[in-house]
């Protein structure tokens, strides 16, 4: 049995990484809790680097490479992945070396330092290392540049990866031109960004993905790309909002010229705080009544804010209720659905778990699927056994015990936890 959990070990084509601990009868058992510190010399290939994942996962600490290579010259994708004890990594000092995507995926790194040998870093080799707060760059490094702990290109014109272990308000740099595709993963601990006026690709598709608690953006006003009303991004000309941030509260501003429904899916359930929608009276295309947002006519019901607290009358204005209204209102405690409503869309009231009963009007006569979905507050159905009713005189459908059913043929289609009985008409 080695004395410590400080290993060395030196490869060849003939002693591999699992051979070379029973060599020095290091026992398998005991990679379950031990804190082990590895150095390895020598080339890594594919079965050393399994026998790492697969077996030492859970108590792998530190990993000091510098004396070693790897087989191609890449830390290949996934290589070191869910080693969730990994805190520490030298790379090697002597060879070329790639790091492939989602090589430390999961990892519990603290801090990175890139050694002038690293000529590739794929943008996902870091990602959900939720404990990463800084990444430092050889001096000397021709490709690579960190800057406060944040990695860059040379010349740091290009934004390529935010530690998702860093806390605060984050400023972009004025050197920056553009910022990589998903720079920003998950960043729990970002609560504000300011984008200079020189950045014209702020990230791509999806910027600032799941940060949670990001409360604002701030666009310097002199960018010619983008602008910032009230912490949220747009693009210059606000037809186009690009990021709602996640922890936003409070209302939320739709300008006179934001049209199109691509920023709709941001109000889903993707915005807890936000508690009311403000629409400018000349948009050609929506408006609101009670910070509720509604197409211009108010014919359709398009989102109510996540946020909302309490009951809410539906307007008997109201022909439709549009899929994903109500996603994720939790803390909406009643609604009441006026005659005028013809349908209620996919997954309309998914996720209000505060809802404890539901009435459907005659004038329903199409509800899509999943519309009253995930209920997780009423643990047993017989605890609400009036969950759902129906008017008589519907033409479609009826409730049964509380389920929601078709008159034409006994389908139960809600709520979804309840399994589907079909029989015959």
């Amino acid at each position: 049995m080695i004395p410590n959990n400080n290993i060395k070990v030196k490869l060849s084509p003939e002693l591999r990484l699992e051979q070379a601990l029973q060599k020095m009868d290091f026992e398998i058992k005991h990679f379950n809790y031990a804190d082990v510190k590895l150095t390895i010399a020598g080339t890594l290939i594919e079965d050393d680097i399994r026998f790492i994942r697969d077996a030492m996962s859970w108590s792998l600490s530190e990993l000091d490479l510098c004396e070693a290579c790897f087989e191609d010259g890449k830390i290949a994708d996934y290589a070191f992945s869910n080693c969730t004890c990994l805190s520490s990594i030298t790379f090697p000092y002597h060879s070329d070396l790639e790091i492939g995507a989602y090589s430390f995926f999961k990892t519990a790194l603290t801090s990175i330092f890139i050694p002038d040998t690293v000529v590739k870093i794929h943008e996902d080799a870091f990602r959900d290392c939720e404990y990463l707060e800084s990444i430092t760059v050889h001096p000397d490094h021709d490709i690579y540049e960190s800057n406060n702990g944040v990695l860059f290109n040379k010349n740091c014109t290009k934004l390529l990866f935010y530690p998702q272990g860093r806390q605060g308000n984050y400023e972009i740099p004025d050197s920056v031109i553009e910022v990589g595709n998903l720079a920003f993963p998950h960043c729990h601990g970002l609560t504000s960004v300011t984008i200079p006026a020189s950045v014209v690709d702020a990230g791509g598709e999806y910027p600032f993905v799941e940060c949670q608690n990001l409360t604002s953006i701030t666009v310097h006003p002199d960018n010619p790309k983008y602008t910032s009303i009230d912490g949220v991004l747009f693009n210059k000309e606000i037809t186009s909002m690009i990021v709602l941030p996640y922890s936003k509260k409070g209302d939320f501003y739709i300008s006179a010229s934001l049209i199109g429904h691509e920023f709709l899916s941001y109000m889903n359930e993707d915005c807890p705080g936000l508690t009311s929608i403000t629409v400018h009276p000349d948009n050609p295309e929506y408006s609101s009544e009670n910070g509720v947002l509604f197409t211009k006519d108010k014919r359709r019901l398009m989102v109510c804010p996540t946020g909302w607290q309490g009951a809410y009358d539906i307007p008997d204005t109201t022909v439709e209720i549009g899929n994903l209204a109500f996603l994720g209102c939790a803390g909406l405690t009643s609604i009441t659905i006026p005659n005028s409503v013809v349908e209620i869309g996919r997954n309309a009231f998914s996720d209000c778990v505060g809802l404890t009963s539901v009435f459907i009007p005659c004038s329903v006569v199409e509800i899509g699927s999943d519309a009253f979905s995930g209920f997780w507050s009423i643990k047993k159905f017989e605890d609400c056994p009036a969950f759902i009713t129906v008017h008589p005189d519907n033409p479609v459908y009826k409730s049964e015990n509380g389920k929601l059913t078709r008159t034409l043929y006994r389908r139960i289609i809600s709520p979804h936890f309840i399994s589907l009985e079909c029989c015959e008409k």
